[in-house]
């Protein structure tokens, strides 16, 4: 990850990528019901805008038992987000909302 990031030059794109990875990590971890209280490191997610890999790697927990699948969401420029769920889940409903400005 550290050499993707790196390699950005625009500050706004490594805002943007920081904050996709902020939220896909974040979503795994809520998926497992354990919240922020794991090391983030040890977590693997593709950082690309549309991830050619959907499946979340936790290449230090030869135990896990269930793959989870990553789910981006498109909610326009201003906001990321994911959401990160078992290989079982067939679709994903979300609504959008305007908002007020």
């Amino acid at each position: 990850m550290f050499l993707f990031f790196s390699n950005l030059i625009d500050e706004k794109e490594k805002k943007k990528v920081f904050y996709r990875c902020w939220t896909r990590k974040e979503a795994y971890l809520k998926a497992q019901g354990v919240g922020l209280i794991s090391d983030l490191k040890s977590i693997s997610v593709d950082l690309n805008e549309f991830p050619s890999n959907p499946w979340i790697t936790i290449p230090n927990n030869p135990e896990m038992k269930t793959s989870w699948k990553l789910f981006p969401l498109n909610l326009g420029e201003l906001y990321t987000a994911s959401i990160v769920a078992t290989p079982n889940q067939k679709h994903i409903i979300y609504y959008t909302a305007n908002y007020l400005r």
